[in-house]
This record gives structure tokens, sequence and C-alpha cells, in this order.
């Protein structure tokens, strides 16, 4: 005779959830402590959403029986949907410890981990299994990038590839990392392999242009948008990157057209209701307000996209001078950040700052230059400064000379010199002062083969050219720089700290900018940047230059002088009209590099005035502001 137990696990593989979770309260109601019918009516539970009372009943289970894994991991499931990850991810690690040799199930607990932000766990349990397969190396690739570590990504699915060269999801996976890592030659090979392996579609081809658009290569971008058309696309997805790449092309009209037809698919497209506030004319904001907000209302909001749209209502407050209403909008989307970032356990440590910047200066005490050989590269020029400080705008009037070659803002560096600090770590690399030439050149070759410009200007004609790299974060390793590149300049932006930390407040910076949330924190970063730049300019001032933003926009031609000069490079007025020419800028100051040189973005702090005594103090306990 069939049990209860087990007719109400048939309705529960059945999908007869109402008889289901009869039978298994019946065999509770006969045997409190039984164990599967517990776990299967905490299961249950967890399926219909109700979280608090499945926890009930997994905890009743899992004490029972301690060992079980299955009910530690459906149990770390649980606390997962109830948004607490802490508790989620001891259990998933119970789990996985509980799970023997069983390396199926690991994966799926490691699937667990990575969805809880836990690599550090995911790689500790790959660890138990010295052979993966295909599926684990791609989970610990996975890891490797939520650690930042994208470089060990892409070598470890490069390794797979070679392995495998018939694995669309390698290929996939392989396109993402690559494309993290700022690797766009390879992303695109990569992406090109996995679309030879899969029948593509509409979703391919968008998220081809995507990745083209990402890499600059805007004539590409197009043609696979209009593969995507001609295949029917109607997406948001879709219509928000058309939306994206007429707004770089500076066909504003058809950009308006693009994000009204992307939020009429997703009215919770907060990226669609940028664009759409970037284009409007000032009168047509609080029309817009409301709609954003009837949105709101109406709408389906994942957690991203409600920080995201807090920073456009503020935007569209400020512009309408409702400053009081604008500053509550950037107050609540920076404390949203703030929640988020404790998430993932990334918070910015003061003591921690200190500490590197005392290791930064540590190593380079002193600067001894080396000789430089010919090489077949063109120059880098690397722009500096706190985000938000003026290094967009120095990069558009330096790309108007015609031997100048705007870089934007390149990751290149800053994985190099990661992966440097793990090699010395490591013992494979002595420490900076004790590198040799030949060690500098090598490090060097890594930088430009990471750097797509650099390979497309290669040869003798090379000779003579710049590419600019305005990574504002640089700033940290212009010691690195000034022996990696012997005849690379560096241009530091100085502004206004009052500017710089309340522009950085009013934007959604990602989660490697940790600082950006909260007064204390801003004031502290800025402070940190602003001594190592201070020891740079000292250290070499011959090939470190600080420029003064307030100054460069009250005398353009004076100063631009004098920054050309330093690069050794001919004035030209053309450096003035950058903003009559299109250019692919990938930053927050997309917009505002077409619009001529004026003072109207100095004291953008002024209107808030009344809301910024913390950030005031703060800086003034830093020693930035008397």
């Amino acid at each position: 005779m069939t049990s209860l137990i087990q007719q109400a696990e048939l309705a529960h593989r059945q999908g007869d959830l109402d008889t289901a979770q009869q039978l298994y309260r019946q065999q509770l109601a006969i045997d409190a402590k039984h164990v599967d019918a517990l776990y299967g009516l905490g299961t249950l539970l967890m399926q219909v959403e109700k979280s608090d009372a499945a926890e009930l009943f997994f905890s009743q289970a899992l004490s029972l029986e301690p060992d079980a894994a299955d009910i530690a991991y459906n149990y770390a499931i649980c606390m997962r949907n109830k948004g607490d990850n802490l508790a989620a991810a001891k259990l998933a690690k119970h789990a996985a410890d509980c799970s023997g040799q069983d390396e199926g199930f690991s994966l799926n607990v490691c699937s667990l981990l990575i969805s809880l932000n836990e690599p550090q766990l995911v790689l500790s349990q790959l660890n138990r299994f010295p052979h993966n397969s295909q599926a684990g190396y791609l989970i610990k690739a996975e890891a490797f990038g939520l650690l930042g570590a994208w470089d060990r990504a892409v070598a470890l699915l490069r390794q797979l590839q070679q392995a495998d060269t018939n694995s669309s999801r390698v290929a996939q996976a392989l396109a993402t990392a690559a494309g993290r890592l700022r690797d766009y030659d390879l992303a695109i090979t990569a992406y090109t392999h996995y679309l030879k392996l899969v029948t593509p579609g509409i979703t391919e081809y968008v998220k081809f242009a995507d990745l083209f658009l990402l890499a600059r290569k805007i004539d590409q971008c197009e043609i696979y948008l209009g593969y995507a058309r001609d295949a029917g696309a109607e997406s948001a997805e879709y219509h928000l990157l058309q939306a994206k790449l007429s707004r770089l092309k500076g066909d504003y009209s058809q950009a308006v057209g693009s994000a009204e037809a992307a939020v009429a698919q997703n009215s919770s497209n907060a990226e669609a209701w940028s664009v759409l506030l970037e284009i409007s004319q000032i009168d047509e904001l609080p029309n817009l307000i409301k709609r954003i907000e009837a949105s709101l209302e109406s709408g389906v909001w994942t957690v991203y996209e409600k920080q995201l749209i807090a920073y456009v209502l503020a935007d569209a407050h400020t512009r309408i001078e409702n400053y009081e209403v604008a500053f509550s909008y950037y107050s609540r989307a920076n404390a949203a950040q703030s929640v988020h970032m404790k998430s993932l356990n990334n918070r910015y440590d003061s003591a921690a700052s200190d500490l590197a910047y005392e290791n930064i200066v540590r190593h380079f005490t002193h600067y001894v230059p080396t000789e430089c050989d010919s090489c077949n590269h063109a120059t880098p020029l690397f722009i500096v400064g706190m985000p938000r400080s003026g290094t967009t705008l120095v990069e558009r009037m330096l790309a108007q000379l015609p031997n100048v070659t705007a870089g934007g803002e390149n990751e290149a560096l800053g994985f190099l010199v990661s992966q440097f600090h793990k090699d010395v770590a490591a013992g494979r690399l002595a420490s900076p002062d004790k590198l040799t030439h030949q060690d500098w050149q090598i490090l060097a070759a890594r930088y430009f083969d990471n750097t797509p410009l650099f390979k497309e200007q290669e040869g003798t004609e090379a000779m003579g050219q710049i590419i600019t790299d305005k990574m504002p974060h640089n700033f940290q390793h212009v010691g690195m720089i000034l022996s990696l590149f012997p005849n690379a300049k560096v241009i530091q932006m100085r502004r206004d700290p009052r500017d710089v930390c309340w522009s950085i407040f009013t934007r959604m910076f990602s989660e490697s900018h940790n600082y950006a949330c909260d007064f204390e924190s801003l004031a502290h970063a800025y402070a940190n940047a602003r001594r190592l730049m201070e020891h740079w300019a000292l250290l070499a001032p011959d090939r470190v230059m600080d420029v003064n933003y307030e100054l460069l926009v009250a005398n353009p031609v004076e100063i631009g002088q004098q920054i050309t000069a330093f690069c050794g490079l001919p004035w030209s007025h053309d450096c003035l009209n950058f903003h009559k020419t299109v250019s692919s800028s990938f930053t927050f100051s997309e917009l505002q590099v077409r619009e001529t040189i004026s003072d109207k973005r100095i004291g953008r702090w002024q209107p808030f005035e009344a809301y910024l005594s913390t950030l005031f103090d703060a800086l003034e306990r830093v020693g930035c502001i008397e």
C-alpha cells in the first residue's frame, strides 16, 4: 500500500500542489518529526513564494538530519529568496560540505553561491575536485569574474575553447569575459565563433551589436542592428541600443524615437528614460517626470532599475531647479546603492585606502628615467584624476590634433597592475624598485597587447602618433606609468573638491567605486587621490603636469597651449572646436563634451549648498577645503 509521503511526493512531482500540501500536512499530523514531510512541505511552500513559512519547515528538517545536503541546499535557496544572503551562503557551504564527492550536486551549489556573490566559496568548493568538468571550469571562470580577475577568467576560457572548439557555452562565456576585460578584438572573435555554433536570432544580433558599440565599431553595430531589425526585433533592448547609437551619432530625433519605443515595450527601462531626459528640453521635463512617476506605480521594477531611475528623476528635478526634491532623489539613490554594496560585502575601508596610499608611495619614492627603446607603437598619453574632474574635456581637445587618437577609458593598465601585484605577492616578479629594464618592457607589451587601438597603429607609421588613455583612476598607477612607458606624459586633472564629490554623488557608478555613495567616504577618497597626485607631480615634474579645470575653462587658449607644449604637440585652435565633431564617448560626460567650453559647470554644488554641510565638514576634516 502506498504511504502518505509517497502519495504526497508523487502529487508534488506531478504539479498537484494543493493535494501534495494536504498529504504532507496529514503525514505531519501523524508524525511531527517526519523529515521527508517537513522537507517536502518546505520545498512546496518555497515554490509558491511563501518563504517565511518554508523556512520553519526547512529548519526543523535540517535539525533532525543535519548532514542532509539536499535539505541544506533548498534551505539556502529559501533564505536567498528572503534576501538573507549571509544565511543562504552559510547553508550553501554546508550543503556542499555534506555532498561528498558528488560533483554534479556541488556544481549546483556553486551556481547558487555565484548568485550570492560568494566567489571565494565557489573556488574553495571546486578545488575539492582536481579534474573539473567543463561545467566546473565555466563556473570557476564566473567566480574569477566576480572577483574582478577577468584576465584569469579569459585565460581559463581560452584553454577550454582549445580543448573543445565546438562548445557554444564556452565561446559565449569567452566573449563575455573578454568584453569585460576590454579586449574587444578577442570578444568579437569569440562571439563570431559562437554565432557559427548556434542558429543566431534577434537576441544574438542585438548582443553582438551591443558588443560592437562598446568596441566603438559603429559601422558593425549598425550592421547587426540591421540584422536584428530585419528579423523583426521589437524588444526594449533593441530599441535602447538603437537609441544609444543614434545619440552617439548626434541624431537626437532618432534617439528620442527609439527611446520612446523602448519604454513602450518596457516602462521600467531606466536607461531609456535616461536617454529621453538627456535630450529633452526644459519645458518638456515636467511631463516626462509625470510619465516616469506613473510608470513607477504601474511597472515592475528590478532593484537595479529602481536605483537608476532615482538618479534620472533627480537629474530631471535639478534641470527644472527643484533642488530640494532633486537632493532627496540623489540621497535615496545613493542609499540604495550603499545597501547594494553592503550586500556584496563591498564597503569602503578608509584604513585600507590609507594603507594602499602608503604602499604606493613606499614603492615609488624616487624616479630614475629609463632609456626608451624604439618601438613600433604609438605613444600613450595618460589623462588621470578623480572621476568628474575634466579628463574627458582635455582628451577631446587634444583629439582634434591630427596625430592624436582618443583612446577613452581603457582598463588595460588597471588589469595589468592588478596582475602585477598578484605576481609580486606570489614571488613570480620582484617589487617595482627591483625590476630590470627588460621586465618593464615585457609588462608594457601586455598593455599594448590588450589595447586594440595600439594594435591598429603598429609599424613605422605609428611613430609620432599618440593615443590617449583617460581612465581617471590611473592616478593610482602613475609610478608604474613612468617606468612602463619612458616616453609617455601624464596629465593630472585637479578640480574644486566640492564639484568633484557632488558630481560623483549624482551619478550611478559601478561597484568598483565603493566610495561614491556617502559624503564621508567621498571626502576621504578625494583626499588620498590629491595626496597621490601631489606625490607624482613632485616625483617627475618633467613628465607629470597638473591641470586645474577651473583655470582651463577660464583661459582655454592659454592653458591649452601649456598642455600641448608639455606633450610636445603643436597648438591648434581646432582644439577648441571639439564640440563640432561626433565622438564615440562612453562616459557620463558624453553630451557635455558636445558643448563649447563654458563655466556653467563650475560651482554645480552651489544650488545644493543648504543640503551639503555633511560633505563640507568631511572635506574640511581631511584638509581639502578651509
